[in-house]
């Protein structure tokens, strides 16, 4: 018997890139909260045993971001600001542009959470393995 060709197409697999990458910014812009929070709670610690010591952010390191955590809505303006300096130095085609733009748009949308028209199609196998995960534990 021949066995199903369950290969991934190349859409399948852009589609898994796509919703990988999304997961990284939100995994991203999990670990720049939490290492906010650890640095927050240490420089209360400083600031209360040693007063007045710690250097506050220059009006430039403010300007710069130093002070802004990633999140998944930051990367998107980042893109933006890309996109932008990318049409105005002319290093990239509009098409690329174009593709740019619209891949993060699907990355961007992925990491809010997949709608039923976003979330990809699998095969027998994969709907098999989650049929079997969904089922409670044999007693015994």
């Amino acid at each position: 018997m021949d066995r199903p060709n369950t290969t991934a197409t190349a859409e399948e697999r852009l589609d898994a890139m796509e919703f990988f990458v999304g997961q990284l910014l939100i995994a991203l812009e999990a670990e720049s909260e939490s290492q906010r929070a650890r640095l927050a709670r240490l420089e209360s610690v400083i600031d209360a045993m040693l007063p007045g010591t710690l250097a506050r952010l220059t009006a430039q390191e403010a300007a710069d971001g130093e002070d802004t955590p990633f999140t998944v809505e930051s990367f998107g303006r980042w893109m933006q600001i890309c996109i932008g300096r990318m049409r105005a130095h002319g290093s990239a085609s509009a098409r690329q542009m174009v593709a740019i733009g619209e891949l993060t748009t699907r990355i961007l949308d992925e990491a809010d959470g997949p709608t039923a028209a976003q979330e990809p199609a699998i095969g027998r196998d994969a709907l098999a393995a989650l049929a079997k995960a969904k089922r409670p534990p044999s007693p015994g």
